[in-house]
C-alpha cells in the first residue's frame, strides 16, 4: 500500500524530472524546483503517516482493557509493516 496516491506520485515525478531536464540551461531554477518538490513530497508523506498512525491508533486505543487480543496484534503488525518500510528507505 503506497502512501500517497496515484496522481500525487505521478504530479510529484513530473515536476521532479522537469527539474532534471532543466538543470543544463537553468541550473538554479532546476535546484529550486526539485526543492520545492522535496518539500511537497515530504509534507505529503508526513501527513499520511500521521493518518495511518492515528488508523492503527483508533482500532485499539481508548478501549482500555476492553481491546481484544486480535485487535492489538492486527495493530501490532501494521506498526511494524510501516516501521520496516520506513527504516528501509
Amino acid at each position: 500500500m503506497s502512501l500517497l496516491a496515484q496522481r500525487d506520485r505521478d504530479r510529484l515525478t513530473l515536476h521532479l524530472q522537469h527539474a532534471l531536464g532543466t538543470f543544463v540551461h537553468s541550473p538554479r531554477e532546476a535546484v529550486e524546483e526539485a526543492d520545492s518538490t522535496f518539500a511537497e513530497a515530504t509534507t505529503r508523506v508526513t501527513a499520511a503517516l500521521v493518518e495511518r498512525r492515528r488508523a492503527i491508533g483508533s482500532t485499539h486505543e481508548g478501549r482500555g482493557t476492553e481491546a481484544e487480543t486480535e485487535d492489538l496484534r492486527l495493530a501490532l503488525r501494521q506498526y511494524r509493516e510501516i516501521t520496516v518500510r520506513l527504516l528501509r528507505m
